[in-house]
């Protein structure tokens, strides 16, 4: 049996007889196959070279290989561990073959190679939009969707968490200065204890005083208390604007009379418009969630313990801090008390989870 006739018993079911019949069919599997993480000599690969250099179409670039022994053979070289990055070529005779992407100018023309090179990134922009439109754009218009909503029907819960600091600053400023000197001392709500230093007394027979900090609480949510102030309903809405701006621009781009360039950067500028609103919805999902921490069961205990003790600073107020279901009730003398409660609607949750959407867009 011949050369060819071996050959033409090796060309897999799906290969194109031409380069230019199918070759986005192979791709899509060669794509399939790497996106698995399976090796690329799976998809039998061609260990010689072609008798017909000049027809060849790129239908894949091969995983970087960096390890020892781990290099690619290069089926135009014909020599083992050859290089550690190139690409897979579909030739004429429908068979795969691997060649590096320092080989290539000893076998292939350099016209044909830059050719099949644009149409390679071509066809990887054309992914890129379809990745885009298909599965991209329903994520952000439910995103958008949830956004709003929580918007409309979580106004109240929003505008506490924004409020929070002043109302405390306003209210409370005795109890906002000790919970600003936590701030320095990582979040350590501290008294100050007074003994004698019975060591002292035995070798001077003075009475002699030490003191030390003693920690009675660690404050969660320390941020949601002292600010600086947020805007978070100006956020969600900005949040809305980049997603509905990124949705307009995959419906309305004439992407088939864009080149290559200039349809990369609309797809980065989508990109850039949707990482915009995750952003910003996260940094409102922190604020809320520090909020719902300030005021949880750990701060309604602990704050109300370490104001009672008889060496905390807002004793010589005569200051009292009383447990609420969602809160506390701060009174000292002089001043009238205060309640500051978490509202119902307040949840850790509040804000959707878009981790579904950014896992997309990092795949996109």
């Amino acid at each position: 049996m011949d050369r060819q006739t071996t050959q033409s018993a090796m060309v897999p079911e799906w290969a194109a007889t031409s380069p230019a019949l199918d070759r986005e069919g192979v791709r899509a599997r060669v794509a399939a196959q790497i996106a698995a993480h399976r090796p690329v000599e799976e998809l039998g690969i061609e260990r010689n070279r072609p008798q017909d250099c000049r027809d060849f179409a790129f239908v894949g670039i091969a995983p970087k290989r960096t390890g020892p022994g781990s290099r690619y053979r290069c089926s135009f070289c014909q020599t083992e561990q050859k290089f550690g990055s190139g690409r897979i070529v579909l030739s004429s005779d429908g068979l795969l073959r691997l060649i590096g992407d320092d080989c290539w100018e000893r076998h292939l023309d350099k016209d044909r190679y830059d050719k099949e090179a644009q149409d390679y990134r071509d066809y990887q922009t054309r992914q890129r939009f379809e990745r885009l439109r298909d599965h991209l754009h329903p994520a952000v218009r439910d995103a958008a969707k949830r956004i709003r909503v929580l918007v409309i029907e979580s106004e109240d819960a929003i505008r506490f968490v924004e409020a929070l600091p002043m109302l405390l600053k306003r209210n409370v400023p005795l109890l906002f200065e000790q919970l600003e000197q936590a701030s320095h001392a990582n979040g350590q709500l501290r008294v100050e204890r007074t003994a004698r230093d019975y060591a002292a007394i035995e070798r001077s027979g003075a009475e002699r005083f030490t003191t030390r900090l003693e920690t009675r609480h660690f404050v969660s949510g320390l941020r949601a208390a002292l600010g600086p102030a947020h805007y978070l309903q100006e956020d969600l809405k900005d949040a809305v604007r980049h997603l509905n701006t990124a949705m307009h621009a995959i419906d309305t781009t004439a992407w088939g009379t864009l080149t290559n360039a200039a349809a990369a950067r609309q797809i980065k500028a989508i990109e850039a418009h949707v990482n915009s609103a995750l952003q910003l919805t996260s940094q409102v999902s922190a604020a809320v969630q520090q909020a719902h921490d300030f005021l949880g069961a750990e701060n309604v205990v602990g704050m109300p313990r370490w104001c009672s003790d008889h060496d905390c600073d807002l004793q010589l107020d005569n200051a009292t801090l009383t447990p609420m279901p969602r809160g506390f009730c701060f009174e000292c003398d002089g001043a009238r008390s205060f309640e500051v409660e978490r509202p119902l609607s307040l949840t850790r949750n509040l804000v959707p989870d878009l981790s579904a959407l950014k896992q997309l867009l990092a795949a996109a």
